[in-house]
């Protein structure tokens, strides 16, 4: 199971969660690159209430942050 999430968010890019660890707690977390060289050296996400509104303008976000810490790593 865990094999097959891994495999999931590598080939999605992005991770989520949806009321695992607290109720009523989401998260959603994207890789950050190397831009150098493209090897993962880090993630970022964010906690919020729900997804289901603002997924996508999160996303954005967090994909935009991600890239810039990628060109200082």
């Amino acid at each position: 199971m865990l094999r097959a999430q891994l495999e999931r968010i590598r080939r999605d890019g992005l991770a989520t969660t949806s009321e695992e660890m607290s109720i009523g707690a989401c998260s959603l977390a994207v890789p950050v690159e190397r831009s150098s060289d493209g090897r993962v050296v880090a993630a970022i996400g964010v906690v919020v209430s729900t997804l289901k509104r603002d997924r996508q303008r999160l996303l954005g976000a967090l994909q935009v942050a991600a890239r810039g810490i990628g060109r200082l790593a």
